[in-house]
């Protein structure tokens, strides 16, 4: 993580209440709106900077967002990394983390809450 922290403060000064916020929300999908939920509250974040630095970790693929497909595209996720054209936006239904990301911050998967049954 060490070389990871050397780069991205130069692009991305509040990186360090980002991980915070990502490490909050502890899970490694989750919607947009509950980042900057998190960045208000935890980190004393406007909703604007907080959206602003959620961007910043789209473009530079530390997370990525849920693209629902059409009638002929099925659904996926979209990274910067493999799509130099692709636009974030507040407007999707979930983000995910980066893999080698969520290791480090050590965030679970997400799961449909179960109803429990009675027996």
């Amino acid at each position: 993580m060490g070389e990871f922290r050397d780069e991205i403060h130069k692009h991305i000064p509040k990186y360090k209440q980002a991980l915070n916020v990502l490490q909050r929300i502890g899970l490694e999908t989750f919607p947009p709106d509950e980042f900057v939920t998190q960045a208000e509250s935890g980190e004393s974040l406007s909703a604007n900077v907080s959206e602003q630095l959620l961007r910043s970790l789209f473009e530079f693929s530390l997370v990525g967002l849920r693209r629902l497909g059409g009638p002929s595209a099925g659904s996926g996720w979209s990274w910067k990394y493999q799509d130099s054209e692709a636009l974030f936006g507040m407007d999707v239904k979930q983000v995910k983390v980066h893999p080698g990301l969520k290791e480090a911050l050590k965030l679970k998967e997400a799961r449909d809450k179960q109803v429990p049954v009675d027996r």
